[in-house]
């Protein structure tokens, strides 16, 4: 349908001279991946909504997204010169690629999209730099521009001589969703695994999160201010 777009397209990443910085985002993914010769596909359900966990793969990190598209770009058929910057962790499907010197990049969800966790609208820094650096005839690889604004110093060295507070959100009714229940034993679960010390803060008897021996330490207490000073 766009056929056209994606041969202008194509030219301009064929130009050697001054290249000019390309940020694709949702369709702009598949038509940036269509203009360097890559494949699309259908989905067999598609990835609509605000959740969409992705990992970088230079830093390994996990980003939460926004997206709604029902086709994905074939990542075996990316050439040589191209990378995956993201995937889906979901059904490990392709979220983004990246020339491996070039400054093109582009993402298949939203970065723009604020409904939840707006970690990703730091792309939009990075495009920006990129065109700054461009424009003044900087040298520079926007994937390690990206790698960059996305790496954190892991603190898990620290986190596992200390210990971490997790609070309950109080007593369940009749007909209310349990999906705090549910965050809370996974988040005691995770630290365990790293060897973090937990301790647990809910008024709530009858919750998989305070059942005996779960978390290090369980105090059946009302979560206010006054109480959680005092535990520790």
């Amino acid at each position: 349908m766009v056929s056209s777009l994606i041969k202008s397209l194509s030219k301009i990443l064929s130009s050697k001279s001054n290249p000019k910085p390309i940020f694709g985002i949702c369709m702009g993914h598949q038509m940036l991946a269509k203009a360097i010769g890559a494949e699309t596909y259908k989905l067999k359900y598609g990835n609509r909504g605000h959740n969409q966990p992705c990992t970088h793969g230079d830093t390994g990190r996990c980003f939460i997204t926004s997206q709604n598209h029902g086709f994905a770009v074939k990542a075996d058929t990316l050439p040589q010169e191209w990378m995956e910057l993201f995937i889906n962790e979901n059904d490990k499907t392709n979220e983004g690629i990246c020339h491996k010197s070039m400054p093109f990049f582009s993402v298949q969800f939203h970065p723009e999209h604020c409904a939840g966790p707006t970690d990703m609208i730091i792309l939009f820094d990075v495009f920006i730099d990129a065109v700054k650096k461009a424009k003044n005839d900087e040298t520079f690889v926007v994937r390690d521009l990206i790698k960059e604004k996305l790496f954190y110093q892991s603190t898990y060295k620290i986190l596992q001589q200390t210990k971490v507070l997790i609070l309950g959100s109080g007593g369940l009714t009749i007909g209310q969703a349990g999906e705090f229940d549910y965050s809370g034993a996974q988040a005691i679960k995770a630290l365990k695994e790293k060897g973090i010390g937990t301790v647990l803060m809910n008024p709530n008897v009858a919750t998989v999160q305070t059942a005996k021996g779960f978390a290090d330490k369980t105090y059946f207490l009302p979560v206010t201010k006054e109480y959680v000073e005092q535990v520790s």
